[in-house]
């Protein structure tokens, strides 16, 4: 997800990009994945996004997508 949010930085926002790393219950799990986070922001993984959702089950995502737009939508009217 690092890595597809920074290609759509560097696409219509000079590459700048904000995140914000929310905290968990699972001490060992949020290290990893802030580590992971790093080292995309670092350049160290270059992760190819379309790798990832070769096998993701389309409607699966497509209603997922359509929820988060009917809430969101509301607020961000591009959307």
């Amino acid at each position: 997800m690092t890595r597809a949010i920074m290609d759509i930085a560097d696409q219509c926002c000079a590459g700048k990009v904000v995140l914000t790393l929310e905290g968990g219950y699972d001490l060992n799990g949020e290290r990893d994945s802030v580590k992971e986070v790093l080292k995309e922001l670092a350049s160290l993984n270059k992760t190819n996004p379309a790798d990832l959702t070769g096998s993701v089950m389309q409607e699966m995502v497509d209603n997922v997508v359509a929820r988060v737009k009917s809430v969101h939508g509301r607020y961000w009217k591009n959307l």
